[in-house]
This record gives C-alpha cells, structure tokens and sequence, in this order.
C-alpha cells in the first residue's frame, strides 16, 4: 500500500489498531449476529464443546487486546492529583473534554472521558462523583455540554469523605460553587431510582439562561455486588434516560460513578449494545465493549459484567419480543 500511498499508516498507533482488528477478525469472527439468531447463539455460548469461543474465551481477549496499548497518562496523575479519587484511572488527553478556565480557576482538566457512539452522535461524558476539589469542574461539564442529564451509578457511601455534595436536596435548597448556583426544584421517583430536579445559574454570566438539569440516581446496583441487582433494572434505567434525551434532544448524558470506570462503563456499553440491536438488528457484545474499552481501560472490569451485558440483551429480546418483529 505504501508503494501507491507513502503517507498510509503514519503512527505505531495505528499500525497496532490493524494488527488488532485483523486479530479480532481472525480470532472472534461471529461475534455479533443477527437478533434472530441471538437465543441460539447465547445457548451456545454457555454449552461446551461447541466451534464457538466462550464467554470467558472472549473477555479473556477483550482484557489481552486493548489494555496493552493505551499508555497511562503520567501528566494526568501527577499534576492534577488532588482531582483524580484514584491515581491509577486518568483520562488520556485526547479523549476527555478541557473545560474552560474561567470558571475552573485557571485549569481545564476533569477526570472524564467521551464515549463517543460509533452509530450515532450522543455521547456519553463518562466521570468521578465529585470531590471536594472538583464539584465547580463538574458543574462547568455540565453547563459547557448543554446537560441536561445526570445518571448517578451509585449512592456516595456517606462515610466516604472523597465524596462531595454536589447537589442539593430537600433540605439544603441551594448549592453555591465556583461560577454556579444550583437551586433544588423537586424530587420524582422512578421503578429504579431518585430523580432530583435542578436549575443551574451561571454566575459569571448575566446573559446565560438558568438550565433545567435531572440528577437521577440509580438504586438497582447494590454496593457489594460487581453488577446491577438485575439485567431488567439496567434496562429500565436505559429507557429512563434516552426518553427524557428524546424530549429534551440533548446529544450528551454525564454518567457518574466513584471511580467514573467500573459502573459507568457498564451503562456506557449497555446504551451502545442496546442502540446497535434496536437500529441494525445486531448483537456485538464482544466488539462494543472492545470499543469502549479505548476510551477508559478500566471499563468492563470483570467476567461478570461482560456476561451481565449478555443477560440484558437476552432479557430484552424476551421482553419485547424482538424477534417476531425482525422476521
């Protein structure tokens, strides 16, 4: 290629992504399938002895193919340490959003990351509960991203000091840091969760309309357990979240977790596998967490989530009866 092309393959970066994908093409070929095929094809997967890569053969890869070639972000981690909860999960620099420093104090960094959709143009702004150093930055994604979702993965451990209010209830009205004032407005209960009503002012500017933010904070994963409580659970979450995206016709969804990897990661691979099952009839669970995983290693963290994404799509195509439609 290079004799026609001399500029092709410019980077070790993307000579690796080729050797990866030829890799992945090789060695899990029928890894995403057609809905309809989707029953026989997850029994398969759970019975031995067939021509079919397990479950455990397949994380097995996910975890050898990526992590290797995403170095870690030394600036992130030294500079910006009283920001990152643990120093070993930072964000790359061209994959998280610089804020702007006006209302930051001078510095554009958060511990976030995109998870940009390989089909569509939403995004989901993957990131820490916010310490006591970071709630105005998390207010500043919030406001510079127009919005107007927040989807909290867990209850902040009340005895955990790393976590910070960052928004305010019933009883304390009013929350005041940085550039912004977030009033409470009310509070609304869903099947799997809280959802509190905000307004967010910007202070540093007049001309800037207060804006209307949901923090839904989902209660269907307990705090000892690798997964939410039930595949159902998550897909009830999903369609909490991309109905009110559909009102509201937002384009990004902050998603929040303690380390802003190992719950937000789920719920950003369980979006893209949903998506790619409603608009194209395919089931690529093993290629849509390998996607997900260049944003932030660390998504996906064990075998029990990479089955639990199986699980949800199994449940939803028995729920809805998908495949009577797709035939």
């Amino acid at each position: 290629m290079r004799k026609s092309r001399v500029n092709m393959v410019q980077t070790p970066a993307q000579y690796t992504f080729i050797h990866d994908a030829i890799l992945e093409a090789l060695i899990f070929k029928g890894t995403t399938v057609d809905a309809e095929q989707f029953s026989n094809y997850y029994k398969k997967l759970q019975q031995p002895g067939n021509d079919l890569p397990t479950i455990e053969q397949q994380y097995e890869w996910l975890k050898r193919m990526r992590m290797d070639t995403i170095p870690a972000n030394v600036k992130s981690a030294t500079e910006h340490r009283d920001k990152n909860r643990f120093p070993d999960i930072v964000p790359q620099d061209n994959q998280r959003p610089f804020l702007n420093r006006l209302y930051t104090s001078g510095h554009d960094y958060i511990n976030a990351v995109y998870t940009k959709e390989t089909r569509r143009d939403t995004t989901v702004l993957a990131t820490q509960i916010p310490l006591p150093t970071t709630v105005a930055d998390f207010w500043t994604l919030v406001v510079e991203h127009n919005v107007s979702q927040i989807v909290s993965m867990e209850t902040a451990p009340p005895m955990d000091q790393t976590c910070a209010p960052y928004f305010p209830t019933e009883d304390i009205a009013v929350l005041t840091d940085g550039a912004f004032r977030i009033d409470y407005v009310k509070t609304t209960q869903l099947d799997v969760g809280t959802v509190t009503h905000l307004e967010v002012l910007n202070l540093k500017d007049n001309a800037m309309a207060p804006r209307s933010v949901r923090h839904l904070e989902f209660n269907a994963w307990s705090a000892s357990n690798k997964t939410p409580d039930t595949p159902a659970a998550m897909l009830s979450l999903i369609k909490h979240v991309a109905d009110w995206q559909h009102k509201t016709s937002d384009k990004k969804i902050v998603v929040a977790c303690r380390d802003g990897a190992s719950r937000s990661g789920l719920f950003a691979a369980c979006w893209e596998i949903l998506h790619r099952l409603e608009t194209e009839q395919l089931v690529g669970v093993f290629s849509v967490c390998l996607y997900q995983r260049q944003f932030r290693p660390q998504f996906i963290p064990n075998l029990a989530q990479y089955e639990f994404c199986y699980m949800a799509i199994d449940r939803k195509l028995e729920d809805y009866e998908i495949y009577s439609n797709f035939r």
